[in-house]
């Protein structure tokens, strides 16, 4: 707290192409390893800065829509002004879902955290005014579907209903409706959030997947996955509905399959996409394909310039495989690659603020150690065979196969082992010899 928004040049001072914060997809990145690795103090410059400048997030709209509305151009300086962004529905590039995407950041931080203050002082007011700027370019069709009318996704062109602004305003609506619960706020525009959440259409998709938009196939080459958003980081489509699988997969297979423009957070964003539908070895895949083609040997990154988003993407892609917290369930081990046996970590962290230790040996998850730091509900999934209670007061009891509901209150620590299990000492699991510096 009290440090500097983290922009695209990191630590570096060099000539660059991007000498600003870029607000499409790289300063998300950058900020989404720090919730789960408990490191929650480092993701609140991201929410000052949003917070402390909403007089300019509003004057980069239009002078029309300044009364109710707020939107983030692609770049901007630290007090985030920048260029006006366009509206939807012509010809110019209107870029209008990234301030919705970067509240998803602060949804993150509030709900690692439970800190009320988060979502009542900065997040909700912002949002509110994000989704508000979609609300004047919606139109009803004669079955009652709400259609977006032309934006642009990022880097690759516009279109009518296109997904990157779909999925966030959809997403947008449905945070609006529950952090208005929340916070027991009787918002007018309830009724039409409301309406919005049901009736805003379906993802435009092809025989490949998912499309850019409306009429607009996925064509061509492209390094950002802002059409793939209702997956990851988003989870509006996921592994627990039926076929969301299927499509992710397709959508994926056939981002990567058109050579040309695969670059580094390409392969990061593919690894959490498969990770968050437990598709572990397919995450390493991905995850490896960073490492042999565009990594440098320091785990640094650079295009045209060094830029930090990339491998700070790449850690959140190993949180991804170990821990998962959507949804309102913890996810221990979801989508561990098979050839990684023994796997080991303390204190990560989940939404609802709980902290997370536990083991996995040969395979097979042995300890899960949970702590309540804020009281909330906790179901866990996990793997481990026939888990008992080892330490701690908490009543274990089984929701469905491989589904648990954990009576822990705020204070609260539970340990659970396999049954007839010991608790192990928890320590760095041993390597296969060292390359220093990454070099081999």
């Amino acid at each position: 707290t009290g440090g500097g928004l983290l922009d695209n040049s990191g630590p570096w001072q060099v000539l660059t192409p991007w000498p600003n914060a870029w607000w499409n997809l790289n300063v998300q990145l950058s900020y989404w390893s720090v919730y789960p690795s408990n490191r929650l103090e480092l993701g609140m410059p991201l929410v000052d800065a949003i917070g402390n400048n909403l007089d300019n997030l509003i004057n980069n709209v239009p002078e029309p829509y300044r009364k109710d509305a707020a939107a983030l151009p692609v770049a901007t300086d630290f007090t985030l002004t920048g260029a006006t962004v366009n509206v939807p529905g012509t010809e110019k590039k209107a870029q209008v879902g990234n301030l919705t995407w970067i509240c998803h950041n602060l949804w993150l931080q509030y709900r690692f955290s439970m800190d009320e203050s988060i979502l009542r002082n900065t997040l909700y007011p912002t949002l509110r005014r994000a989704v508000n700027f979609y609300l004047p370019f919606l139109t009803e069709d004669k079955s009652g579907k709400l259609h977006l009318k032309r934006t642009y996704s990022p880097e690759y062109g516009t279109a009518e209903d296109c997904n990157y602004d779909i999925a966030l305003l959809r997403w947008g609506c449905n945070t609006l409706l529950e952090a208005s619960r929340i916070l027991s706020v009787d918002d007018e525009l309830i009724p039409r959030w409301k309406q919005v959440a049901e009736h805003l259409t379906d993802y435009p998709q092809d025989e490949n997947g998912m499309m850019i938009g409306k009429d607009v196939p996925f064509s061509r080459s492209h390094r950002h996955y802002s059409h793939l958003l209702m997956f990851y980081p988003l989870y509006l489509l996921n592994a627990e509905q039926n076929g969301s699988k299927e499509l992710m997969e397709k959508s994926v297979e056939h981002w990567h399959s058109l050579p040309g423009n695969i670059l580094g957070y390409t392969y990061t964003g593919a690894s959490s996409l498969y990770a968050a539908f437990g598709e572990g070895d397919k995450a390493l895949e991905k995850l490896n394909g960073l490492f042999a083609r565009t990594l440098r040997p320091n785990t640094m990154y650079m295009e045209s310039g060094p830029v930090i988003e990339t491998p700070l993407s790449g850690a959140q892609c190993i949180h991804d495989m170990l821990l998962q917290s959507w949804g309102g369930k913890i996810r221990v081990f979801p989508a561990v690659p098979s050839q990684w046996k023994d796997v080991q970590f303390k204190d990560l962290r989940t939404e609802g603020a709980f902290l997370v230790s536990a083991v996995r040996k040969g395979g097979k998850t042995s300890f899960i150690r949970i702590k309540s730091l804020a009281g909330e509900p906790c179901i866990l999934r996990t793997d481990m065979a026939n888990p008992v209670v080892k330490a701690g007061n908490a009543t274990l009891t089984l929701q469905k196969e491989g589904e648990y509901l954990l009576d822990l209150k705020k204070g609260e620590s539970v340990i659970l082992t396999a049954a007839g299990g010991n608790i192990p000492v928890i320590s760095p699991v041993g390597g296969e010899g060292e390359n220093y510096f990454g070099l081999k």
